[in-house]
């Protein structure tokens, strides 16, 4: 089954089983005095299903393709996006009814327009917001096959955090750097033996941003490249890797290393720069 219709019918049959049990408890066992009050003669006795029925469908399917499927998108917002485009689908549909019925019939209670509105938008809002977390969770593949394969042990994996995003609902530009700056840390410590980041400042870095990032592409992979050894500096390639692995950024970096006694540049151990050349570009080495 494709990916996209797999999506829908999950969505689908998610909010439609959500709603039903929702929608009975409510109208079964909270408001069933409420409604029988205020109705009085209004309520057939007994229910058409028939029209209920209609009524499931109808608003499952537009719940599913205005307000799900474009949470579940990518940078479509999540679970959060979902219960507040939920919220405002549920009270439009509802609104249709009760202010309609309030205006063309004699007798309408309007002191229950109010309750059926907010119920109408909590129902929508819980529904869209379960349903998109729900698919999210089936759909989801397991962390490591999410991840780029590793090339080296030097690769770096980073969660992305909701922090992370700008007003667009993107990685912000500033915090690719941030992802680089913290895997070329472990990048020294793991391979030159450098723990101290006081060891080495950075001269230059160039950064290409080749895509955009989400907080659906849960996380990226910074993997790193000598490019060239110099005498007291080193040249890194790094990329940035989401899902699948997909190039979301290019940098390259210079790190000049330092004595830390006299804050001088130093030169590179024979040690560190065969530990450079066996990471080496290709075709640099």
């Amino acid at each position: 089954m494709a990916g996209p219709l797999r999506t829908r019918l999950l969505a689908f049959g998610v909010a439609a089983v959500l709603l039903t049990l929702l929608d009975l408890v409510w109208l079964g066992y909270i408001a069933a005095d409420l409604y029988r009050r205020e109705l009085g003669v209004l309520l057939a006795d007994p229910p058409r299903p028939g029209a209920a029925v209609a009524f499931y469908l109808l608003f499952v399917a537009g719940l599913v393709h205005f307000v799900v499927l474009p949470a579940l998108a990518r940078g479509g917002g999540g679970v959060r996006r979902a219960v507040g485009s939920g919220a405002f689908f549920g009270l439009v549909a509802y609104a249709t009814w009760d202010l309609t019925n309030l205006a063309v019939l004699d007798g309408f209670p309007a002191s229950l327009v109010p309750v059926d509105l907010a119920w109408g938008a909590a129902l929508a809002a819980s529904v869209s917001g379960l349903t998109t977390l729900v698919v999210r969770r089936l759909e989801r593949p397991p962390r490591e096959a999410a991840r780029p394969a590793r090339e080296s042990a030097a690769d770096v994996w980073f969660d992305l955090r909701f922090r992370d995003l700008d007003a667009f609902g993107h990685v912000y530009h500033a915090e690719y750097l941030t992802f680089l700056d913290e895997a070329r840390t472990g990048w020294f410590r793991r391979v030159l033996e450098l723990d101290d980041p006081g060891s080495y400042v950075v001269a230059r870095v160039e950064i290409d941003y080749r895509s955009s990032l989400a907080l659906d592409d849960e996380g990226v992979t910074v993997r790193h490249a000598v490019e060239r050894t110099g005498r007291t500096s080193l040249t890194l390639r790094e990329t940035m890797l989401a899902r699948g692995g997909r190039t979301v950024a290019q940098a390259r970096v210079v790190v000049v290393l330092r004595d830390r006694a006299t804050g001088e540049p130093r030169a590179l151990t024979e040690q560190e720069r065969e530990r450079c050349a066996s990471h080496a570009v290709a075709g640099t080495a």
